[in-house]
């Protein structure tokens, strides 16, 4: 079971295709079909030995018995109203197997977004020291509120305020 996040781009699958240790070894055309679920988007099936295209795959290449092809790698997207769990499933046949077989995937999709956070605008702090020297050259009398005769820092109360806008991105 794996997990993605609503909106994201990339999400991957990992398909393994492996022949039984007490089957035959395969001969001719092996297919591995997925059937990408509703709220995700195929964007490409890949790998080193396996000739893809759209959402099916196919080699020639001999599988023996107990052996594994090298993984194919499903990329889709995310789709923002994406269900909170989807089905994925992948078929095999050929291969001169008797029949095929199927392997289904749910995974949970997160209604919250991988984000990378990143500043917008911003925050403008002044030199506090500078700030509180000056001040603390400019108090009255009336400001040593621990009656020691020296206004000082912590006789000094600081506000700065100041305002942050994060954005959120899915990630890629």
């Amino acid at each position: 079971m794996g997990s993605f996040s609503v909106g994201q781009n990339g999400a991957t699958y990992t398909v393994t295709v492996s022949d039984s240790a007490f089957a035959p070894a395969t001969s001719g055309m092996v297919a591995v079909s997925d059937t990408i679920p509703t709220g995700l988007t195929l964007v490409s099936m890949a790998r080193t030995n396996w000739n893809c295209s759209a959402n099916t795959c196919t080699s020639t290449n001999v599988l023996n018995p107990g052996a594994s092809y090298p993984p194919i790698t499903v990329t889709v997207n995310v789709a923002a109203n994406a269900a909170p769990t989807v089905i994925n499933q992948v078929s095999v046949s050929g291969g001169g197997a008797s029949g095929s077989a199927v392997a289904s995937d749910p995974t949970i999709v997160s209604p919250f977004s991988l984000c990378d956070f990143q500043q917008t605008g911003s925050v403008g702090v002044i030199d506090v020291q500078s700030t509180v020297n000056q001040a603390l050259g400019k108090m009255p009398a009336a400001n040593d509120l621990n009656g020691d005769g020296v206004v000082n820092l912590i006789d000094v109360q600081i506000e700065i305020d100041a305002v942050v806008t994060l954005s959120c991105a899915a990630k890629q």
